[in-house]
This record gives C-alpha cells, structure tokens and sequence, in this order.
C-alpha cells in the first residue's frame, strides 16, 4: 500500500530556515552594496583628484612653452638686427653660426625642462589613483 503524506500542520515553520537564511543573505548583500558604493565613490575622488592635478598643472606647461617659443623669437629678431651691420660674408657666417649653437643650446635646455615640468605632472596626476590601482589589488588578492 502506498503512504500517504501529510501535509505539515503549520507551514511557517518548514519555510522558516529558508525565510531565515534569505534575511541572512538579504543583510549580507546590503552591505557588500553599501562597500561597493564607497568604494567607487573613492575611485571617482581619486579621479575627480588626478582630473585637478592635471588642469592646474597644465597652465604652468603652456605657459612654459609659450616663454620658450617667445624667447626663440625674439633670438630670431637679435640674429636678424645682427646681420645688419655686416661687413663681409665670413663676419656674417660666424654671426650665424654663434646664433645657431645658442639657438640649439637653448633648445636643448628647454627641452630639458619641460621635459621635467612633464614628469612631474605625470607624477601629480598620478599620485591619486596609485591609492586606488592598491586597494583594487587587495581587494582582488
């Protein structure tokens, strides 16, 4: 003969685990959400940072470029009002020449600084995310 099953008397207390672990799981996810919004609200600071760091540190570099180009103009202009008491071709290519080496010296230093005026944007505008690119790799370690 087949048994017949019967129905528990108070249904609540057979869904009671399962109603009990989903409250368990609801709370859990509650602040995992709670961590992720704090966590992405610090990467959007770090960034909302490195954004800063790169506009202000922008002005200082064009204005950096500007002062080189004014002030290779204005070694064009000298270079020029000094060819214009020349005597003899020789006295003007030594006139050139001496505008030359100056001119690429020049060039050479302004390089150099602006180059370093790059690298230490680069650094500044780096700086804040490095935080961030190390709490990412301890949360996925």
């Amino acid at each position: 003969m087949a048994t017949k099953k019967t129905a528990p008397k108070n249904p609540t207390q057979v869904l009671a685990p399962f109603v009990a672990r989903a409250k368990e799981t609801q709370t859990k996810l509650a602040g995992r959400r709670a961590e992720l919004v704090a966590f992405n609200h610090d990467n959007l600071a770090a960034f909302k940072a490195a954004g800063q760091a790169l506009v202000s540190g922008a002005k200082p570099l064009a204005e950096l470029a500007a002062g080189n180009a004014r002030n290779q103009i204005q070694a064009l202009r000298d270079s020029a009002a000094s060819l214009k008491g020349v005597k003899s071709p020789v006295e003007a290519f030594k006139l050139q020449v001496a505008a030359n080496k100056a001119a690429v010296s020049a060039a050479r230093e302004d390089t150099k600084a602006f180059g370093q005026a790059v690298a230490k944007l680069a650094g500044e505008t780096a700086a804040p995310l490095k935080d961030r690119f190390a709490a990412v790799r301890k949360l996925a370690a």
